[in-house]
């Protein structure tokens, strides 16, 4: 079994310390996603303090273990749209491919390309190459079904490579 499992089974059993180790763990996975997510700190910050808060209250709903990342995912992701529909903006799928410290030009093109894209494109594209994601995971995490989302990333692709025939 392996150690995330494990404080997971504890956590659900109401261990608060296998839970804090646990979010110890998953401290860096929640930033870098809300970042993605969020245009400034302070509301990084207060999405994070939510998920961990709802994470805590509700980890004894979580039925299968193995999907705890997918769970907690998903939680950071609807926080994330609660802060900004909060700050009356709607959620800007693009900011997603905001990177701050980017001196690649091939990156910052590829970047700009991204952004061009519908959100409904962009995402599961990122959650696939940036973040790793299986097409199984992105599909519980967006609430989809499988192929939806192999259609949209293959779509995605496709606009990418369209794109890039247009520039030159």
């Amino acid at each position: 079994m392996s150690k995330d499992l494990f404080l997971v089974k504890r956590s659900k059993a109401g261990n608060t310390d296998a839970f804090v180790q646990l979010m110890m763990a998953k401290e860096k996975l929640l930033y870098n996603m809300a970042r993605k997510f969020l245009n400034n700190e302070e509301d990084i910050a207060d999405c994070l303090q939510e998920t961990m808060i709802d994470a805590f209250k509700n980890i004894k709903n979580l039925r299968k273990d193995k999907y705890f990342d997918t769970w907690l995912c998903r939680i950071l992701i609807n926080n994330s749209n609660k802060i900004i529909n909060k700050n009356n903006r709607t959620l800007d799928y693009r900011a997603i491919l905001h990177e701050e410290n980017s001196s690649s030009i091939d990156s910052m093109e590829l970047r700009n390309q991204l952004l061009s894209l519908d959100s409904k494109y962009s995402v599961p594209l990122v959650l696939f190459y940036y973040n790793g994601y299986s097409i199984k995971e992105i599909s519980e995490i967006l609430d989809l079904p499988v192929n939806t989302i192999k259609t949209r990333l293959s779509r995605a692709k496709s606009r990418l490579k369209i794109q890039q025939i247009k520039e030159e």
